[in-house]
């Protein structure tokens, strides 16, 4: 018989119990590196929040020579149809203006991208309301 005291892990093969202690370690890491992230990511400052989209307001890029003047009667003019106003107008960077109009007998807003140096209207969207 020998002197020394029974071992409680004497019965477990060795390649289970390195296994184990990898675990161990791999548990005690994988916490450690949460709590560090959750740590920085609540004390560390915060961007700016991006700055809103802002339209332009420069001036369209239109030839003012082509344009006319309002005094000599060749003015660029814009007609919208009876019972309808501009809701809206925004200039773009080709030199046309997109133009939102809103017509008074619930038929739907209608866009319009209108060139004010050749005084046509180059495309249009109709927009119309589908019932729920």
């Amino acid at each position: 018989m020998s002197d020394a005291a029974p071992s409680s892990f004497s019965g477990v093969p060795r390649a289970l119990m390195a296994a184990v202690i990898v675990m161990g370690v791999a548990i005690i890491l994988g916490v450690t590196v949460l709590a560090v992230v959750l740590v920085h990511r609540m004390t560390a400052p915060r961007p700016a929040p991006p700055a809103p989209a802002i339209a332009s307001a420069a001036p369209p890029v239109v030839d003012p020579s082509r344009l006319g003047s309002a005094a000599s009667g060749t003015a660029t003019m814009f007609s919208v149809p009876p019972n309808t106003h501009i809701r809206s107008a925004a200039a773009r960077g080709d030199g046309t203006i997109a133009v939102v109009l809103s017509a008074d007998n619930a038929v739907g807003d209608r866009i319009v991208i209108w060139n004010p140096a050749s005084g046509r209207i180059e495309a249009g969207l109709q927009l119309q309301q589908t019932a729920p």
